[in-house]
């Protein structure tokens, strides 16, 4: 019997899951059973790796965009909907099945719950985009986006992180 690990990531944030496709086909290659949990969107793509699918249809249905997943108040309150749904059967099911380990993505608040309550190692993927300092320059909305946030919190975040970092500093 191979060794069971469970992946859980944001439905519909490719940004999220195409960096797991590499990790999962290596772990289907050395032999591991692979239980991906995803939007269907993504199923053709990890059976195609020799992973088991799954999707969470049956507790929310959340598909990622550029609207929901740029407010962080409102996406964490999501997340944590996300989790309050889909924990409880979770627990029961991962009980049953001998998982061995879990690897959830950041915005994934359940797969830490899970990898605690089983008392199985949780591993916690944090995704990032690419970046370099022409980035900005090439993408306009985003120039737009970014420059937005840092007008709105210059004002009242850098001083009190300011201020912060010389009471630290400073003697």
């Amino acid at each position: 019997m191979s060794v069971k690990i469970v992946f859980f990531n944001l439905p519909g944030a490719s940004g999220h899951i195409n960096p797991t496709i590499g990790v999962v086909s290596e772990l289907v290659r050395l032999g591991f059973h692979v239980i991906y949990y995803a939007d269907e969107d993504s199923r053709r793509k990890f059976e195609a790796l020799g992973a088991e699918f799954r999707n969470y249809e049956k507790w929310f249905h959340y598909h990622h965009n550029t609207e929901t997943g740029t407010d962080l108040i409102p996406m964490a309150l999501e997340e944590l909907s996300m989790t309050e749904a889909c924990i409880d059967d979770l627990l029961v099911q991962l009980k049953d099945e001998d998982v061995q380990a879990i690897v959830y993505d950041a915005c994934c608040p359940w797969g830490k719950y899970l990898s605690e309550s089983l008392q199985v190692p949780g591993i916690n993927i944090i995704t990032t985009i690419v970046s370099s300092p022409w980035l900005i320059l090439s993408d306009w909305h985003l120039s737009k986006m970014i420059l937005g946030i840092l007008l709105r919190y210059s004002f009242t975040f850098i001083p009190k992180t300011a201020g912060r970092l010389k009471a630290i500093l400073l003697p």
